[in-house]
Parts: C-alpha cells; sequence; structure tokens
C-alpha cells in the first residue's frame, strides 16, 4: 500500500468498516479515537496530576475538529525508599493497568455495540470507535509503560 495520511485510508480502515456496514447498514461509522498524555502536570490539592485527553477524530470534511477533552487525571506516584525499583514497578504497571482498564471500559463498550450521534453534517448515524493512535513525548510513553 502506498504511504497514507490518514488511518481510514488503509485497506484494514476500509475491510473492517464495509464489514460493520454489512452487519448494521449504511448508518454504521467507524470514528477514530485519539488519546494523548501531556507531561503539564496539573496541581490539585498539592498533588501532581497528568492528564490522560482524548480526541474523535473526524473524516475529511468541511466541518473538522481537533479538539481534545480531558478523560482523566493520573497521579504521579513516588516510589518508596524502602522499596525496590523492581517492585514498585510491578506495583505501578498493576495501577496503570488497572486505572486503563477502568478509564477504557466505557471505549471498548461503545467500540463492540456503538453510539448513535450526529455527525458533523447533522446525519444521525451510529458510531463504533476505535483506538487509532496514542500520542505521547518519550516520557509520558515510559510512564505508560512503567519503565
Amino acid at each position: 500500500n502506498p504511504p497514507c495520511e490518514e488511518a481510514w485510508q488503509t485497506s484494514v480502515w476500509q475491510r473492517e468498516e464495509a464489514a460493520l456496514i454489512a452487519d448494521e447498514g449504511e448508518d454504521a461509522y467507524m470514528a477514530g479515537l485519539e488519546l494523548s498524555s501531556d507531561a503539564t502536570a496539573v496541581n490539585f490539592k498539592g498533588r501532581s496530576l497528568h492528564p490522560l485527553y482524548a480526541n474523535l477524530r473526524n473524516r475529511p470534511t468541511k466541518v473538522k475538529t481537533s479538539s481534545y477533552d480531558t478523560v482523566a487525571y493520573f497521579a504521579h506516584i513516588k516510589r518508596p525508599r524502602t522499596m525496590p525499583k523492581p517492585s514498585f514497578r510491578m506495583v505501578k504497571l498493576r495501577y496503570m493497568h488497572a486505572a486503563l482498564q477502568l478509564i477504557l471500559r466505557p471505549l471498548i463498550h461503545l467500540g463492540w455495540f456503538g453510539q448513535e450521534m450526529l455527525d458533523p453534517t447533522g446525519v444521525c448515524r451510529r458510531v463504533y470507535p476505535r483506538l487509532l493512535a496514542v500520542i505521547a513525548d518519550m516520557k509520558e510513553k515510559w510512564e505508560l509503560m512503567c519503565l
């Protein structure tokens, strides 16, 4: 395949969407979901929190959105001096996994069953979000991977 600017131009995306339309009808619509993390810490009652943002990407149309909504805040966890680094890494990994599972559970449900929404032109469609990308700086990627 030639290089694509957008995910919905790929053959995998087009096959999945064709199958979805065949199963659910012409009003079914796959939408790309981007998650983003930023090192910009928010100070809340003395706690340093890192935001997790989400953006439901539009297909190229006359109306295009690029705003990110805040989905969650992650607390920065500091390692106790008495805890060895490998043990702390496992605790942090379990925390991140459980938190992401809790946060993404509704999105996973929507990916399976869809949600009726108005598209930018005002037409009601059943939207099935698919995780398109996780955008973060190296520091945030390391945090998400618990390195």
